[in-house]
């Protein structure tokens, strides 16, 4: 680390925005700018994130967005599912909660934090979470088998750790065994997960399905399993794709 900044948000922001005088206000030039390249960004995303093509993690992530209704909770797990909110959230259908929490390993007892989030909060809550976190924490679905609790989860599944390959080790492939030690294909089939525990389960495979599906399990009630499975190259290709298709059109647009 070069620099460490000790304190809460409200205190650093503040003290930053004291810095900035009057370049500070909603009006100064510096904020009507970021907020214009915000715009810009958020209809280059949305354009992109609708049209025709594969359903990817982060076109998933847009379609639990956009199915969240006012006063529900979002569950997000660690690795690429917290990244994929962070990215595809619109927050435009009225206010919502978004959870996480980091285990040990980063995805230890998501599955358990959510369904004791959705058994103790008001309102629908929905997980999303990744393959790896659903198989390490699969001893928490036995709640959904004794208590009454609603929970909508959605598993995005790239058979192993999807985030490794957006990471600078994904170059070096095999020569670091790649696949075997930051892959780690399970190879299982989760549709199983949810007969294991006889919960509702349904397998999408496209954002379409994916919407109906949703839509169907908020209005159901108990806790039920969206199964997206992914390519993982394609996946990737897909996000870094749309990232540079937004990034595009903000330059684009600051330059005009």
């Amino acid at each position: 680390a070069t620099r460490i900044v000790r304190g809460g948000a409200a205190a650093l922001l503040g003290s930053v925005a004291d810095r900035l005088g009057d370049r500070a206000g909603r009006e100064s030039p510096w904020c009507r700018s970021f907020e214009a390249a915000e715009r810009v960004a958020r209809a280059a995303f949305d354009e992109r994130i609708t049209a025709p093509g594969p359903l990817s993690g982060i076109a998933a992530a847009a379609s639990v967005s956009r199915a969240l209704p006012s006063g529900a909770t979002l569950f997000a797990s660690n690795s690429m599912s917290i990244r994929l909110v962070d990215l595809a959230h619109h927050g435009s259908g009225g206010p919502v909660r978004v959870l996480c929490n980091r285990g040990a390993s980063g995805i230890d007892g998501i599955t358990s934090s959510a369904l004791g989030v959705a058994a103790a909060g008001p309102g629908p809550t929905l997980l999303l979470t990744g393959d790896l976190a659903l198989l390490h924490d699969l001893g928490g679905l036995l709640m959904a088998r004794q208590e009454a609790i609603d929970l909508a989860i959605v598993v995005l599944d790239d058979d192993g750790g999807g985030i490794f390959s957006f990471l600078p080790i994904a170059e070096q492939g095999e020569a670091v065994g790649f696949e075997r030690l930051f892959g780690t294909p399970h190879g299982l089939d989760l549709s199983r997960v949810a007969a294991l525990f006889e919960l509702d389960s349904v397998r999408v495979a496209s954002t379409k399905e994916l919407d109906l599906a949703l839509g169907a399990s908020l209005r159901r009630g108990g806790v039920s399993l969206i199964h997206v499975p992914l390519d993982r190259r394609e996946n990737e290709a897909c996000f870094r794709a749309l990232l540079m298709g937004v990034t595009a059109s903000v330059d684009a647009g600051i330059a005009t």
